[in-house]
C-alpha cells in the first residue's frame, strides 16, 4: 500500500489506515484461506515518491495488489502496475 501518511493529505491517509484496521478487526486477516499482509509505505503526498515506493513493492516485496489513496499517486503508479500486471485498488480517488 502506498499511502499519504505525511504531507498535505495526512488526515485522509490516517482515515484509510483506520478503516483497514477496523475491517481486519471485524473480519480477520484471511481471505479465501490466504493471510493478507498489509505493507504500508508513506508517499508523503508526492507522486514521484509514490512511483518509487510502488516499484519497490512490486520488485522487492512481490506484492499481489497495489493500493493507493489519492489520484496523483494513482496516475504515477499506473504504468508500473500495468507493466507488472499487478492489480490495484484506489481508496479515495
Amino acid at each position: 500500500m502506498v499511502q499519504s501518511l505525511t504531507g498535505q493529505l495526512t488526515a485522509v491517509g490516517k482515515q484509510i489506515m483506520g478503516g483497514i484496521k477496523l475491517y481486519q478487526q471485524q473480519h480477520g486477516t484471511t481471505v479465501a484461506g490466504k493471510k493478507i499482509e498489509v505493507i504500508v509505505k508513506d508517499d508523503t503526498t508526492v507522486p514521484d515518491v509514490a512511483r518509487r515506493l510502488a516499484q519497490e513493492l512490486i520488485v522487492n516485496d512481490k506484492v499481489n495488489v497495489l493500493v493507493t489513496g489519492i489520484t496523483p499517486a494513482t496516475f504515477a503508479i499506473a504504468p508500473l502496475a500495468t507493466q507488472a500486471k499487478t492489480p490495484g485498488v484506489i481508496m479515495v480517488s
